[in-house]
């Protein structure tokens, strides 16, 4: 069993998708009194520190986003880190209440395509995951949230994360 922190993280690759998801999750994060994280990723290459910036410029200018930056007692932190960005959000998801992607992203050339980080993380990840639709990431703040139960154990579990 992991133990999870109050707080949410969010996948960053600089598309307008994860933008969107961020801004997404930074409501959600001062909602429920939680930090935030703006993770993205980057692969080693000949010249790392040079890899490491552009990644951290990347989660830094989608914190300093007005719509985010705004936000009155939200504690964020850019992170970037190397490797796989669906292993890296997985392993977040060890000890994250909850991550954040958009529904597509960077990876993905079909906007109605879902990448191929979200769709691989959604069955995987050990907490919630809110995949964040371009269009509708302007329904702020959340009035309402659907969740299918069925009795089971693990529905009556994101029922009760879902109150």
């Amino acid at each position: 069993m992991y133990q999870h922190e109050n707080s949410v993280v969010v996948g960053v690759d600089g598309s307008p998708e994860s933008r969107a998801a961020l801004v997404w999750g930074a409501h959600v994060a001062v909602s429920r009194n939680a930090t935030l994280r703006a993770l993205t990723c980057y692969q080693e290459g000949p010249d790392p520190r040079g890899s490491y910036e552009s990644a951290m410029s990347i989660a830094r200018e989608a914190l300093a986003q007005e719509a985010v930056a705004s936000l009155a007692g939200l504690e964020a932190t850019a992170v970037a880190l190397p490797g796989d960005p669906v292993e890296l959000l997985l392993a977040e998801s060890k000890t994250a209440s909850r991550l954040v992607v958009g529904y597509s992203g960077a990876d993905t050339a079909d906007i109605d395509q879902l990448g191929v980080v979200a769709g691989a993380i959604v069955s995987k990840a050990y907490c919630p995951v809110a995949v964040v639709p371009l269009q509708h990431s302007r329904r702020l703040p959340i009035r309402h949230i659907v969740v299918g139960v069925d009795g089971s154990q693990e529905s009556k579990y994101a029922l009760n994360l879902a109150v």
